[in-house]
C-alpha cells in the first residue's frame, strides 16, 4: 500500500530510498505511525501524537526526562529535518514549553540516543547529545546567536554531516557544534514540558521534511 504525506509517496512502515520524507500530518493518531514509518518513545519516554494538522506531544514531564518523540528510519548518516512551528496565538506558558527535531536517534524503551535540537517557547535554544538511559544526556557547546525567539510559522532546520551539526532559523544559520559521538541514526521531532501552564496542542510542528544529504 503506498500512502501519500505531503509531497513524497512511502511504503507502509518504510521511508523511501535516499531518505526522503516529507508529511504535513494529516491524520489524527495516537501515537503518530503514518503507516508505520515513525517509532515512537516508549517505556521510559513517551510518544508524539498528531491532530488538526500539527505534530504534538502526548504528555507533560513534571519530575523526569521522559520526553515526547518519535524518529523516522533508513537514512544515511548524513541527514537533515526541517520543520515549521506551530504555536497557538498568545501561548506563552508559566513553564518553557519544548519543541525539538533529532538527529541520528535511535529509539528504545530503555535507552534513546542522538542528538536534539530544542527551541523552547521563551526563545531559549540548545543542542543536546542523548547518551541513552534516560537523564543522562549532555548539553553541547554550540557557538551562534541561538533561536531569539520561536514564533508560529517559524521554519527551523537541523542538519548533521560528518561530526557537524548546523541549525538553521528561516534559512539563517544560528547555531552549530562539532560532536563524533554518534554515527548512525535517523531523524525525529519531540517535545518536552513540565505541565505549569502548559497545553500538549499549543505548540508542535506542523510539517516536516527529512532527507539524506
Amino acid at each position: 500500500m503506498v500512502q501519500v504525506y505531503g509531497r513524497h509517496a512511502t511504503r507502509s512502515g518504510t521511508v523511501p530510498p535516499g531518505g526522503d520524507f516529507s508529511t504535513t500530518f494529516p491524520a489524527t493518531e495516537n501515537p503518530i505511525s503514518e503507516g508505520g514509518v515513525w517509532t515512537n518513545g516508549s517505556g521510559d519516554w513517551n510518544p508524539m501524537q498528531t491532530g488538526s494538522g500539527n505534530a504534538y506531544a502526548t504528555a507533560t514531564n513534571p519530575t523526569q526526562f521522559d520526553d515526547n518523540l518519535a524518529h523516522l528510519s533508513g537514512f544515511a548518516a548524513n541527514q537533515y529535518i526541517e520543520g515549521v512551528v506551530h504555536r497557538a496565538g498568545g501561548y506563552s506558558p508559566a513553564d518553557p514549553h519544548e519543541i525539538e527535531l533529532l538527529l541520528r536517534c535511535l529509539a528504545t524503551a530503555s535507552d534513546t540516543r542522538g542528538y536534539e535540537i530544542l527551541l523552547n517557547s521563551d526563545g531559549g535554544s540548545d543542542i543536546v547529545r542523548w547518551n541513552g538511559p534516560r537523564g543522562d544526556f549532555t548539553v553541547l557547546s554550540w557557538t551562534g546567536s541561538g533561536a531569539g525567539g520561536v514564533a508560529n510559522g517559524d521554519v527551523f532546520r537541523a542538519e548533521i554531516s560528518g561530526g557537524v551539526i548546523v541549525v538553521k532559523k528561516n534559512t539563517v544559520q544560528i547555531m552549530t557544534v562539532t560532536d563524533s559521538t554518534w554515527a548512525t541514526g535517523n531523524p525525529g521531532i519531540g517535545s518536552f514540558m513540565r505541565g505549569n501552564g502548559n497545553v500538549l496542542a499549543s505548540m508542535g510542528w506542523q510539517s516536516i521534511v527529512a532527507a539524506d544529504l
